[in-house]
Parts: C-alpha cells; structure tokens; sequence
C-alpha cells in the first residue's frame, strides 16, 4: 500500500511516427505544426508548478537526419508486417533531416525536453511505432525497435527506464526487461482492454468522458518473472477533435479533479496521460482545464497528502518497499481486530475439531502437516510465513524442529508471545522478509497466501530464503469450493462491495495454483485437496447439524481428498514443493 496516493503523467511524444500508418501525418499537419509550441508551453507549465512528467519519446525523434543504406532506409530494424500497412514500414520516412522535415526528425525536441527545469524523465515510446501486440510484430522486430532506442538514447546521455506502448498495447515484455527496462505504462480499464469491438469502446471512453465519470485510480502490478512494474493508465486527457469536441468544456477538469480525489482517499495512483496534440485544438481551453489539474494536484502535494511522481520515481518506491500488497493492509487490520478469536480457534480446541467447519478443515490441514514433517530431519530449521497467534509454529516446535515465525499483526504476535513464549517470533513484512539467501531448510505458510494479490511476489520471497533442496507446505483457498465463498469474494471485488466482506482476497483452481508455483521456481509440486461440503455455510444455519454431518461423514470426506478431479470443490488446497539444488 501507499503512503499516500500519487499523481502521475506520461506524454507519448511522437509526431508523424504515431498516426502515418492510417494517413495521419497528412491528416494532422496542422496539429504538427503547433507540436513543437505545445512541448515548450507545457514545459513552462510544469516548471511553474514545479512537476516532473515522464515524455515517452518515439526513438526515431532523437535523430536530426537519416540517409538510406544500400537503398534502405535503417536495414537494422526488421519490419513490421502489420495487415492495415502492406508497404515497408519506413515507406513514408522522408531520410532527409530536421530542417527539411520536422515531422519525423526531433533532435530539438529531446534536448528541450532534457534540458528542462525540473528535470522530466525521458521515456522510450518505441522508435518506429510498430504496435508491440499486433502479431505483425514479431520479436525480431521488438527487439531491433527497442535496441535502437537504448542506443540512441545513451548516446545523448540518457537512461531509459520506462516504456509505453504504441497504442497503449502492451507486448513482447520480455525484450522490455532484456534491455533493461523496469516500468511500463499498462492498458486501464475495461474500455481500454482487447474486449469488444473497437468502435463500442471507443464509445463507452467517449460518454465517460461526456459524463466526466471517475477515472480509475490504479496499483502497481509487479510482474515478478519478467522484474517489470505495470502502472495501468487512469484516463487520456482527450483533444477537442472530431466526436470529442461534444465534451463539454471544464469536464477534463472535473474527471482529473475525481481521480486524484480517489487517488488521495484509496491511497492510489491516478495516472493520466496523453499526446501533445491534445492541446493542438481549442488550444486555450485545453490548456486552461490541464492548468487547473496541475494546480489542484500541486495544492493537495503541498497539504502532503499527495505525491507527484514520474514512473520512474513510482518504480523506485517499488523497489524500496514502500508499497504494499493492495490486499494486505486491510486484512492485516482485520486479523489485529479479530486476535483473540483466531488464537481461540487455533488452539488445543482443534482437539475436538468436529464442533465448527473452521476447527475441522484446521484440523485436516494439521494432520498433512503433521505428514509432511515425517519426512523431515529432526532439528531442522522451518520458518512459518503467516504464523499469527502461533498455533502451527508452535506444533513445529514440538515435533523436535527449530522454528520461527514471522507475521505482520501485531495483535497476534502479542498472542502468540502470551500462548507460546519459547517460540521465536518476529513482525515482518512476508514480501520483505527479513532474512538471508539460504536460510531456511523448509517454510510453511497456512492460510497466508489468501491474503496477497500479489501472491507472486509472496511466493519469490520464499523461494529466496529458503535453502535449495529444502521443501515447502502451503495452502490456498480454492475458487470454486462448495461453500461459495471464493465466488462470492470475488463477486465482491469486481463489483467493488468492499463494505460486505471483511477483506479482499485471492482463490485459486489446482490449476492456477500449480501455475503460480512454478513461475515462481519450485518443482517437484504435489497439490492436495482437503474437506468438502458446504459446511461453513451450514454452520451459520444450524451449528448441531453441521457438526453431527461432518463426524459421520469424515471417512467420506478423506477419501474424497484422493480424487484429484474433484479438487476445485473442496475447501482446501495443500501444495508441498521443493526449491531445485540447481536452477
């Protein structure tokens, strides 16, 4: 989570390379020609407001001139072969200079951009504009775009970080992070996805816009197995061209203002962006509405209830462990809440573990616990990830182990100290644990990864610390379980009922969780399920039949754990893996 909520923008600063594929550098010349009017007008803007915007500039800007080689103009870029352009991709690149064409060339541009005060970030926009998801571009072709751009940029002094996509389409990630790439600018909401015909989202994004609706207010997505950050874009400050003309003005305004309002109260990222050519139109109305955004965000940073970044100070915050799991504050607050009801059920009352479903899926899951010490050597090291009141950590230390525990509760932490006072414990972060490579020769972790949306992240940090060759138990919360509450969770944070579930979690099919494991490097996976029956929901109508069920029906229960078909119905899913001796 944020300490507070951010505001950030990104410019894709292009010209002639982001429209020439559907005739635009003919049919725009006149927003072209202001381009370079509208940089240096912004730039003054952000300098009056002291604020630094990331410019996602097209590589082929950074050049004043190009000439063919051999008849080709750059024969070291594979092209394209996009369906709605047939022809060479460069067919339109005039390979003269900057003085005969300042639509394609932007030499200027850039050293106006890097000379700025305060200093703007300078991104990679691609240096052709191929759209990266299209299948007409191949890796080959990604990867001599994005080298070309690395290139040329440190040649004028310039690392590059971030990256947004031509056409706000992102592909080929893997050559992202090759080249050295943390951050990128993501697809936002549903308008924004490959869902639907275009022409219908291009609608609903209009009448949003109309109705100056509340843009979404985003998280980082941190993609682990690529080492990349996603910040998903918020809302396209739209130009008064065309069907666009029919918002009305000051709604850009209104919009923003509700996205950064939200980005405060959620503790969020609202993340807008757009081309220069948004203010080539009804330029000072345009600019008149982008000032008051600049204004509103620059008044509320200045109360310090909101950050100003560029993405490459947001991947920066990533990477010192300011944010958090977007699910784990809230649910690290409700296990605080709840301390003494969790250390109550995890407790020796798991000895009559028929009275509720809760004691008696506990007690199933301590039984394969129990099974998956057996085959450990006595007086080995196991860290337990989630301990809260230490119920497990505790079971572990009795079997003849060396154990620790670590949890972000504080309640249940003091719990544990009261109920286990010889078991090791400490407060930290599961994303950030506080030990060396190496360090453990197994982990368990119950009931814990429910609570991550990045479980990723959670699981890689597992990985780290524990020794190779050294074995892992963990459980997940299955998303079709018959008692519903997976989907009904789910239901619940897609349609945003935050105020009738305790808190935001993550569920899993066997599949997905397998999946989930591998990416992040374990083998030898094992996935059990364990207990079904709509018991929990049973309990909640009649607790004495509920319990009386579940006695009778235990022996059913146990062998039903033995048909892997049926794992997705039931209650609890048991993985038992293995860190690789050589990766």
């Amino acid at each position: 989570m944020l300490e507070k909520g951010i505001f950030t923008i990104s410019i894709d600063t292009e010209l002639a390379w982001g429209t020439f594929d559907h005739g635009g550098h003919i049919k725009y010349r006149e927003a072209y020609e202001k381009y370079r009017f509208i940089i240096a007008r912004l730039l003054e803007l952000f300098k009056g407001y002291e604020i630094s915007a990331t410019w996602a500039i097209v590589g082929h800007l950074f050049l004043d001139s190009c000439h063919k080689e051999n008849g080709r103009l750059h024969p070291d870029i594979v092209r394209p072969k996009h369906n709605w352009f047939p022809g060479d991709w460069f067919s339109c690149d005039p390979g003269t200079n900057l003085s005969k064409d300042k639509f394609w060339y932007g030499s200027d541009i850039v050293n106006m951009i890097k000379d700025a005060i305060p200093q703007q970030e300078i991104a990679s926009h691609s240096f052709c504009h191929p759209v990266f998801s299209d299948k007409g571009c191949s890796k080959e072709t990604a990867e001599s775009d994005i080298a070309k751009c690395v290139s040329l940029a440190k040649e004028k002094g310039i690392e590059l970080n971030s990256f947004t996509f031509p056409r706000n389409s992102p592909g080929h990630l893997d050559i992202l992070s090759k080249y050295g790439f943390k951050i990128f600018r993501g697809k936002g909401d549903v308008y924004e996805s490959n869902l639907g015909p275009e022409i219908i989202k291009k609608t609903l994004r209009l009448l949003n816009d109309m109705a100056a609706s509340r843009p979404p207010v985003v998280m980082p997505n941190i993609i682990l197995d690529k080492g990349l950050i996603e910040i998903p874009s918020s809302m396209l400050f739209r130009f008064a061209y065309g069907a666009s003309k029919l918002i009305p003005h000051g709604f850009r305004f209104k919009r923003a203002k509700k996205g950064i309002d939200a980005a405060i109260k959620q503790k969020k990222i609202f993340h807008l962006w757009f081309h220069p050519t948004s203010f080539a139109w009804d330029s000072e109305n345009i600019f008149r509405e982008f000032e008051r955004i600049l204004n509103y965000a620059s008044e509320h940073q200045g109360k310090k209830e909101l950050n100003i970044f560029t993405l490459r100070e947001i991947r920066r915050l990533c990477q010192s462990n300011v944010i958090r799991d977007s699910f784990n504050p809230v649910s690290i607050s409700m296990h605080d809440d709840r301390a003494n009801i969790f250390a109550k059920e995890y407790s020796e009352d798991l000895r009559d573990y028929y009275k509720s479903a809760f004691q008696f899926g506990r007690k199933k899951i301590e039984d394969a616990l129990l099974g998956f010490l057996s085959n450990l050597d006595k007086g080995r090291v196991i860290l337990d990830v989630g301990c809260g009141a230490g119920y497990y950590t505790n079971l572990i230390k009795k079997q003849g182990f060396r154990c620790m525990g670590v949890d972000r509760s504080e309640n249940m932490i003091r719990k544990l100290k009261s109920s286990y006072p010889d078991v090791p414990v400490k407060m930290a972060d599961a994303m950030n644990l506080p030990f060396s490579d190496s360090s453990f020769d197994a982990v368990i972790s119950i009931e814990t990864l429910r609570y991550f949306k990045n479980r990723e992240l959670l699981l890689k940090e597992i990985f780290r610390v524990i020794k190779p060759g050294g074995y892992v138990f963990i459980t997940a919360a299955p998303l079709f379980s018959l008692n519903l509450y997976g989907i009904y969770n789910t239901l619940c944070r897609l349609f945003k009922l935050r105020s009738i579930v305790s808190c935001y979690q993550s569920f899993e099919t066997v599949a997905s969780f397998k999946k989930i494991l591998e990416k992040s490097g374990f083998s030898n996976i094992s996935i059990r399920a364990h207990f079904w029956g709509p018991y929990f929901v049973l309990d909640k109508i009649n607790p004495h039949l509920s319990s009386k069920l579940i006695k009778r029906f235990e022996k059913f229960d146990d062998k039903l754990s033995e048909i892997k078909l049926l794992g997705n119905l039931s209650n609890h899913l048991i993985a038992v893996m293995k860190r690789p001796v050589k990766l």
